[in-house]
């Protein structure tokens, strides 16, 4: 026999009443519930931190998949978004270089053959600035679709 709830808490103790006769005993089993939650905010979450609740055995499976699929896209994102950092690089490389070059044109006579080499220079690195724009300006696109993509997932994702 079990009673639905004690007659008294305290802050300590739950006293429940159980009559029993003179002289005898009586077992009384009472059984404590306690539900913990936990709530994390998946858009701080670093790789280290999705990797240990994915194989923590308190997290439910669903609440696994959810997480694998956010780790899987914050390394898509990360991946894109190093991509366009080392395209912007490249860029800078280039940019400096092509300072150096203007640099020395204006020690030379315009009509040197180092001078025109330099010309030929500054021209094909302004080709390979115009192809490197190209591939940034995409790689920022895919960047903000990624970005949004993982956003709206998070937005609308419940785990129960």
């Amino acid at each position: 026999m079990a009673p639905a709830k004690p007659e008294e808490k305290t802050r300590d103790a739950y006293r429940f009443l159980l009559p029993v006769p003179a002289g005898s005993g009586k077992e009384l089993l009472v059984a404590e519930e306690r539900q913990y939650s936990q709530s994390l905010a998946l858009t701080n979450l670093n790789s280290d931190t999705i990797a240990f609740y994915v194989s923590s055995r308190a997290v439910s499976e669903k609440a696994k998949q959810a997480l694998q699929n956010i780790a899987e896209r914050k390394a898509e994102l990360a991946k894109t978004t190093a991509s366009r950092q080392e395209e912007e690089r490249k860029v800078q490389r280039i940019r400096d270089e092509q300072n150096r070059i203007r640099q020395n044109m204006d020690r030379l006579n315009s009509g040197s053959d180092l001078y025109k080499r330099y010309v030929g220079q500054l021209e094909a690195q302004e080709g390979d600035l115009e192809k490197l724009f190209v591939r940034i300006d995409a790689l920022v696109a895919k960047e903000r679709e990624q970005k949004e993509s993982l956003d709206a997932y998070m937005a609308n994702l419940v785990i129960e």
